[in-house]
């Protein structure tokens, strides 16, 4: 009897190894099941944030593009009212050069008419004529003088409405 005693308490214990071997087994392959189903998590996660990445880098792409050709456009509309501002200057200095010859022409005419009103006093019919004559130049001689306050004035609005529009004074 003792040696069937421990044949089946070798039978037992190897049908509890056989058990033991059978639980191992099973959690090796749970283990595997969840190490793989980890992995695809992870991996779907991955792919999730590739796309998001890479989708967020499509607008960022499409916002500098957008962004360049409205600094573009800007640039190109700034350039076009500087060139009109220049020109508008450059036409304000030719009419006040034309005024201010103007002016001296005047200024020539009326001294040479003073002298000739001088040298004719003797004469008074010509010496009124000379002096309505005087009188008329005097008069044009007023309205440049006139006209060139008005292109000064002109100037300083002109100038004043182009410091206005420099960066940084807040209107663009």
């Amino acid at each position: 009897g003792g040696d069937e005693g421990l044949r089946r308490q070798i039978g037992e214990k190897n049908e509890h190894l056989l058990q033991m071997r059978i639980q191992v087994g099973q959690l090796e392959a749970e283990l595997r099941t969840a190490k793989d189903i980890t992995r695809l998590h992870a991996q779907m996660d991955l792919d999730r944030i590739r796309h998001e990445v890479e989708w967020q880098s499509r607008m960022s792409q499409d916002q500098i593009v957008r962004s360049r050709l409205e600094l573009e456009v800007s640039d190109d509309k700034r350039t076009r009212l500087k060139e009109a501002l220049d020109s508008s200057m450059r036409q304000l200095r030719e009419c006040r050069h034309e005024t201010e010859g103007l002016r001296s022409k005047i200024h020539a005419a009326c001294t040479r008419l003073d002298a000739s009103t001088q040298a004719l006093t003797d004469s008074k019919g010509l010496v009124a004529d000379l002096r309505d004559i005087r009188s008329s130049m005097e008069g044009l001689e007023a309205e440049a003088h006139r006209q060139l306050a008005r292109l000064d004035d002109h100037h300083r609005s002109v100038n004043t409405r182009t410091t206005d529009r420099t960066p940084g004074k807040g209107v663009r």
